[in-house]
């Protein structure tokens, strides 16, 4: 009893403490609305040490340009199909209203209010000064498997400018009788597969599915080969999966100098604060809806697109009977948002005083969840059309995972006119 009655006595201190803090604020920020202009269509700074955003849209679209990525693009389509398909939404829009928004207006808030960053806010209630650096060792995890998968894209951003794709067919060195070339018909005459010159000779052509499991091939795409045999290198040339047991031996280094160019841009981008990063989201958060666009226009045209698409989308609502879903949208819609991470915190705080978050909570929330839903179309379209090709059930074509937007991406650039172009638009 005496350990809750200090938690509780340290809990009013903090409590007592942030009024104190508020008040100080606030007669800042009263003070500096008064204070003359910097220079004529120039804002002040409120903060002098810390500065503010330039721009009106600097925090709305820093904001975007967090809660966006491979998130949605990958993972909230393999989920909605994986738990009830449209029926989905009703639980991941349960948990963005009740949970995860309010969450978020909170921390943005927060952070506006207090003008300081993750770690430096919680001397409002040292009691949970704990809790910023905490949000600190989750975001510096979290930035490192991050970064690479960014140099996966840079790495595949160099190989679309060949004037062929290195995915676009199965005529290369490392693929084998698995690979089926997507733009050519398979034939059961010849027991091979037409286009794949490497191959030799496959004694069962006839694609593995769910009925049919034995005297069967499980087929690749191009770009599923070319993801884990050249680009991971963790399935060797030959097709043998790489053991844990195995040496590690040297790294990759085309992924490697991708990943070190991937933070030289990181820290360019931080260089001068929030000064730079205000003006480099400008492109970042908007170019991705462009690319979006255009993969979904081309996978709308590809074959097997509807039956993507319908299985992306069709319902089952007996699955709202049990617990997985609603755990999995709940996950789902935090790990999106990014909550608790304490970025919110840091890029609200250069916020001035009276900036209404409120209204950009919602805006953000809002384009965060219409992203995810409209890249499940632009993805499930493409895979959709894999299938179609492969002979494969839509849920066997490829894998889960971020490897999900490496393999059906890019498989919607070769066709395009322009084939530099589509390569390029899926690799950013």
């Amino acid at each position: 009893m005496e350990r809750v009655a200090q938690t509780f006595t340290g809990l009013l201190s903090c409590g007592q403490r942030f009024r104190t803090q508020q008040i100080d604020i606030q007669m800042n920020a009263s003070n500096s609305a008064e204070a003359p202009q910097a220079g004529e269509g120039e804002a002040a700074d409120e903060n002098e040490a810390r500065g503010n955003w330039t721009g009106q849209f600097d925090f709305l679209l820093s904001c975007i340009g967090y809660a966006v990525g491979l998130g949605n693009v990958w993972r909230f389509p393999y989920l909605c199909y994986k738990n009830g398909g449209g029926a989905f939404l009703i639980p991941y829009l349960i948990m963005l209203g009740v949970a995860a928004l309010p969450l978020f207006y909170m921390e943005v808030a927060f952070g506006q209010f207090g003008n300081l960053g993750p770690v430096t806010i919680w001397k409002a209630c040292p009691l949970l000064k704990g809790t910023g650096w905490a949000m600190v060792s989750i975001s510096a995890l979290v930035s490192i498997y991050y970064n690479v998968i960014i140099a996966w894209a840079l790495f595949y951003l160099f190989a679309s400018f060949n004037s062929k794709v290195p995915w676009a067919d199965c005529n290369n060195y490392w693929n084998d009788f698995h690979c089926r070339d997507l733009s050519v018909s398979t034939t059961n005459a010849t027991h091979n597969v037409p286009g794949n010159l490497r191959a030799g000779f496959n004694p069962n052509p006839e694609a593995c599915s769910q009925d049919l499991k034995t005297n069967c091939t499980q087929y690749q795409t191009p770009s599923e080969q070319y993801f884990e045999r050249v680009m991971l290198g963790y399935t060797s040339l030959n097709g043998a999966i790489k053991k844990m047991s195995d040496p590690i031996g040297p790294p990759q280094w085309h992924v490697t100098l991708c990943l070190l160019l991937a933070w030289i841009i990181i820290y360019a981008c931080l260089l001068k604060g929030v000064k730079t990063s205000g003006k480099v989201v400008y492109f970042t958060a908007t170019f991705p809806y462009l690319v979006l666009v255009i993969l979904l226009i081309r996978g709308a045209t590809l074959e097997g697109a509807k039956e993507g698409i319908i299985f992306y989308l069709k319902p089952d609502f007996s699955l709202l009977l049990t617990s997985e879903i609603w755990s999995a949208a709940a996950v789902q819609i935090f790990y999106s948002l990014g909550v608790a991470f304490g970025c919110l915190t840091t890029m609200s705080s250069y916020n001035k005083f009276r900036n209404n978050c409120y209204k950009d909570a919602l805006i953000v929330a809002g384009i965060n969840s219409g992203t995810s839903i409209f890249a499940g179309f632009a993805i499930f379209s493409v895979i959709g059309f894999m299938a179609h090709k492969t002979g494969l059930p839509v849920a066997e074509v490829t894998k889960s995972g971020p490897g999900l937007a490496f393999v059906a991406y890019p498989r919607a650039s070769p066709p395009c006119p322009s084939l530099r172009f589509g390569a390029c638009c899926s690799s950013s």
